[in-house]
């Protein structure tokens, strides 16, 4: 999979040279996120972002609590030991390293959708992780995603994480595991943005044939 066709990249240096803002379409087509799994106690499946399902869970169990589920996720996290085994996790591009094709998410959001996404317990943050190794915890959420689409798995003030299958069937990998990839790319690709302070974009790819994209996106 390319990132940019090569019409595209010289699109957006012609737009840059004259100051035009620029943001690439995504790779593949958008497609619902599918959540499978536990919230709140409730086994459910609802489609959206994860913010949006969360909103789903609450309207159909009025005890559930957003507030403190997130508190949940982040005492569970911070109560769970570390286990570091070898990982999937391949090659990587930072928004500012490739002509800057896509509009930047604002950390402070992104890292409240990891929040959002971290339905398991382990630490947030993680500690800096190496090249091939990774930090897996059983999973109370499944995002999933069709063949060849791209799911916004969460969104929030404009700031997107989007989950990309380049495979021929449905896949589902834990939420939590996503969240490390958008964590990641915080660490490698965080900028300073004027007037929005600190800023992403960027994409990892997985050798399972799908990435996680940090963008911004209308929401």
């Amino acid at each position: 999979m390319v990132v940019l066709t090569p019409l595209l990249c010289l699109v957006g240096i012609f737009k840059l040279a004259i100051g035009v803002p620029v943001d690439a379409p995504l790779p593949l087509p958008i497609s619902d996120l599918v959540f499978r799994g536990e919230l709140g106690g409730h086994e459910v499946e609802f489609n959206g972002t994860i913010q949006e399902v969360y909103a789903q869970v609450a309207a159909t169990h009025p005890s559930f609590n957003t507030r403190s589920q997130l508190d949940t996720n982040i005492a569970l996290a911070a109560a769970s030991p570390i286990q570091i085994t070898k990982r999937n996790k391949a090659h990587h591009f930072c928004n500012q390293n490739i002509g800057k094709p896509w509009l930047p998410a604002k950390v402070t959001y992104i890292e409240d959708g990891i929040k959002y996404l971290s339905t398991s317990p382990y630490p947030l943050p993680h500690p800096p992780l190496y090249p091939d190794l990774t930090i897996p915890a059983e999973s109370k959420g499944k995002c999933g995603v069709q063949s060849g689409h791209c799911a916004r798995i969460s969104c929030s003030w404009d700031s997107a994480i989007f989950l990309c299958n380049d495979r021929l069937d449905f896949i589902e990998p834990s939420c939590a595991y996503l969240a490390s990839y958008a964590e990641d790319l915080i660490d490698w690709c965080k900028t300073e943005v004027s007037g929005m302070g600190s800023a992403v974009a960027g994409q990892l790819f997985d050798t399972d044939s799908y990435n996680v994209l940090v963008r911004y996106s209308n929401c």
